[in-house]
Formats: C-alpha cells, sequence, structure tokens
C-alpha cells in the first residue's frame, strides 16, 4: 500500500476532499523508482480540476496521475508561510475582478528509494508568483489588537505585474488601509497562463505582532 505524503513548501497543496480519488503507485513497477511528474492546474468555481499541463514522468506514472485528476475536488489549505508573500497558488480573475479558478502547479513525486519499503507519493507545491521590486512592509504595533492572531491580504496584481488595489480577505479595514501603500509598491513577474499574462490576486499572510 503506497504511503500519501503532503510535503509542504511555503504552503499545504489543496487537499482532495476524498482520499480515495488520489494516485495510486502503479501495477508492477520493480526495484528502486524516483518518479516526478509536473502537474499545472486550474481550480474551477465547482471544484473540479481543468488540467493545463501534466508532463515530466513515465507514462505509467502520469497515467496514475491523469486518471484521478480530473475526478478531484481540492480544498485549498494555507499554512503559515516564512514570509508574507504566499507563493504557491495565484486566483486568476477577470474584469472587475471576477475569480475563474486557482492556478498551482504541483510536483506529483512516485518515490521507491528502498526495495524493500513502501512506495511513497508525495505532493510538493511549487512557486506560481514571484516579486520583481518589493517595497519595505512593516506593520504599526498599534494595529496588533486589530491583527489578533494574525490575518490576510488579497493583492490584486494586473497583467504587467503591478498591483491594481488591496483587498481584505480576512484583515480587519483599519489593517487593510494601513498596508495598502506599502503592498502597493510591490511588483510582480508577469504571470503566463496558456501562454497569456492574466489579472490575478495573491495572498498576503500578516502574521500576529
Amino acid at each position: 500500500m503506497p504511503i500519501l505524503v503532503l510535503s509542504a513548501a511555503f504552503a499545504a497543496p489543496p487537499r482532495p476532499l476524498d482520499d480515495s480519488l488520489l494516485p495510486a503507485f502503479p501495477a508492477g513497477i520493480e526495484g528502486m523508482v524516483h518518479e516526478v511528474c509536473a502537474l499545472e492546474m486550474v481550480t474551477q468555481e465547482d471544484g473540479r480540476q481543468r488540467v493545463l499541463d501534466l508532463s515530466g514522468c513515465a507514462e505509467p506514472f502520469a497515467d496514475a496521475v491523469r486518471t484521478r485528476v480530473t475526478w478531484w475536488t481540492w480544498r485549498y489549505v494555507a499554512t503559515e508561510t516564512p514570509d508574507l508573500l504566499d507563493p504557491t497558488h495565484a486566483l486568476l480573475t477577470g474584469t472587475a475582478g471576477v475569480p475563474t479558478g486557482l492556478y498551482t502547479r504541483l510536483s506529483v513525486v512516485f518515490d521507491r528509494s528502498d526495495t524493500d519499503a513502501e512506495p511513497t507519493i508525495a505532493f510538493q507545491p511549487q512557486s506560481v508568483v514571484a516579486l520583481r521590486k518589493r517595497s519595505k512592509v512593516t506593520v504599526p504595533a498599534t494595529l496588533a489588537p486589530e491583527l489578533g492572531a494574525g490575518c490576510d491580504l488579497l493583492v490584486h496584481v494586473g497583467a504587467s505585474g503591478r498591483p491594481v488595489r488591496i483587498q481584505s480577505q480576512t484583515c480587519a479595514e483599519s489593517v487593510r488601509a494601513a498596508m495598502e501603500l506599502p503592498l502597493m509598491g510591490w511588483t510582480f513577474e508577469e504571470l503566463h497562463v496558456e501562454g497569456h499574462p492574466p489579472e490575478y490576486a495573491v495572498r498576503v499572510h500578516l502574521p500576529a505582532l
């Protein structure tokens, strides 16, 4: 029975709601194995996946992912990050900021380093957004009561990589207003999805003071 490992990079990857739909280690594969499938996808509003690309691994392993991924319904599980920016996903947006899906890139790693050990299947989230320039962001100590245990903002980024507005996800309005100018000073590398630079929103987590 393969062991599933949800590897944390900067944040936990989205988690399938039904674990029975996770990939299975291909039958008949002997010896030591290390296969990495690169998976690029968009989680649509109904929770289903639109696969944009699946590559980098031999066919039995690619097929193990392909036959399951379109049945996944995922819940994104955010965790504490070592930086304010969570680069592991982007909420694709269109006109007026209407969301069209959660864009992620994952490595699905099939591994059996010891022929006597059970094989493992790990999900490792990859960064999809990167900063080109960042201004210094300091959260004023006076906002500690409003921050509480920490909160999240969404930075809406235009196709050119420049922020266009800061939206509160779980922060008080006073926190959003105080952080607006510093975060608007950031610029991002263009994000290319299916050959086009979309507008998107990215999560910024403000930890407790």
